[in-house]
């Protein structure tokens, strides 16, 4: 959040014409407004005893997915891609720009794609819409280790209970997001519960 300070300026004292007859100014100096304070946070996955990089996982974050803040993840995202490492890139917001993969994406609301580096032109897209429950997905780590599998609803619920969301997150309010009215409905009994 932007902060301005009010109240009185300092007074200085100016001299409005130099000795050549042209304009001088004086600066006023004020505080300036804070910067909101913008934090990227992913995880990776390290093999060990090297701690070199296997795979990263993005949850997207309504910054990742307007404005700027898209085209920041982009290039982000390409860079990750020009590495030898797993991308794992997971999408609980239904607003904002999905990622471009080419060819129409299967039906959902929510989204995770993996991105193998050993298999860079293609991508496994998991979908799934509400009211369905959050999926397990496969997380990818070096050949011949199989993957791992990542429990998102047990995740989301773990997250939910010890970040205290249920105290803070207003369920009795309309959804933020712009939903058909079929899932507005269920997320209002949802909500109650």
């Amino acid at each position: 959040m932007t902060r301005v300070s009010t109240g009185t300026l300092p007074q200085r004292q100016s001299n409005p014409v130099s000795s050549a007859g042209t304009a001088v100014l004086e600066p006023v100096t004020i505080p300036a407004p804070a910067m909101d304070e913008v934090r990227d946070v992913w995880i990776e996955v390290r093999h060990l005893p090297d701690q070199s990089v296997v795979t990263i996982i993005e949850v997207l974050s309504p910054g990742n997915k307007r404005g700027d803040g898209f085209l920041e993840y982009i290039a982000r995202r390409n860079a990750i891609l020009s590495r030898p490492v797993h991308l794992v890139e997971i999408d609980l917001l239904l607003g904002g720009r999905r990622l471009n993969m080419g060819p129409r994406l299967p039906e959902g609301h929510y989204y995770t794609f993996v991105s193998r580096t050993e298999r860079r032109q293609f991508v496994d897209v998991y979908a799934w819409e509400l009211p369905r429950p959050l999926p397990t997905i496969a997380i990818p780590l070096h050949t011949p280790d199989p993957d791992v599998q990542l429990d998102l609803a047990g995740v989301f619920a773990e997250t939910y209970e010890r970040g205290r969301y249920r105290r803070a997150l207003r369920y009795d309010n309309a959804p933020p997001a712009e939903m058909p009215a079929g899932l507005i409905e269920w997320c209002a009994k949802i909500g109650s519960r």
